[in-house]
């Protein structure tokens, strides 16, 4: 009979510990899945975003693209990307299209 008790406290911690693990692992999984969404969500909105405020998006020749960058340690890579081109005389602050500086 004691024997019996015994299993029966392990198998109960046994299965409290399982429940826990999947929990936290589900709780992890939501949060991976949201931030997931909000890359994804960003690569819609951001483009929409520059357009809406005067830009167009479009493929640029360097990583610093069209950014309202200030200062003389900046360093551009010499690579395509495509960000926001607001024009002669502005640049993009990350919201809109602002006037260069």
């Amino acid at each position: 009979m004691i024997k019996i008790c015994k299993n029966m406290n392990f198998k109960k911690i046994f299965i409290i510990l399982l429940v826990v693990v999947f929990a936290l692992l589900f709780i992890r999984f939501l949060f991976l899945s949201s931030f997931q969404k909000k890359q994804l969500a960003d690569l819609v909105y951001i483009p929409a975003k520059c357009v809406i405020n005067g830009g167009f998006w479009r493929q640029l020749p360097d990583s610093c693209g069209d950014d309202c960058l200030s200062g003389d340690n900046i360093e551009c890579l010499m690579v395509v990307l495509f960000g926001c081109d607001c024009g002669v005389g502005k640049c993009w602050n990350g919201s809109k299209c602002v006037a260069d500086r």
